[in-house]
């Protein structure tokens, strides 16, 4: 089982789906570095590991949606296989550059 955090918002809460999205983020990442699994079936444990910590279906499966197209994107644009540094580490904070 992958770990997801669970939703720290209520349902009603406007910052609920980007609360979500960040949780996924995390494991996703966790899961394309590690797993030899298919992207289906990577998202199919997420979604599953989503529900478990107390995610609805419909929105977990929104924020996966969104992270693999962000993902995608990001692989279109600089031939990477994974997403850049910042959105690997939620708490991630750029260096200055002196």
């Amino acid at each position: 089982m992958t770990y997801v955090a669970s939703p720290r918002h209520s349902v009603d809460d406007p910052d609920r789906a980007s609360d979500c999205q960040q949780c996924l983020e995390a494991a996703f990442v966790h899961l394309a570095e590690t797993s030899q699994e298919s992207s289906e079936q990577q998202d199919a444990r997420l979604l599953q590991s989503a529900v478990d910590a107390g995610w609805s279906q419909d929105e977990a499966k929104t924020a996966i949606d969104r992270i693999r197209s962000n993902a995608s994107t990001q692989v279109s644009q600089d031939g990477s296989s994974t997403p850049p540094e910042h959105t690997r580490d939620p708490g991630y904070v750029p260096s200055s550059s002196m």
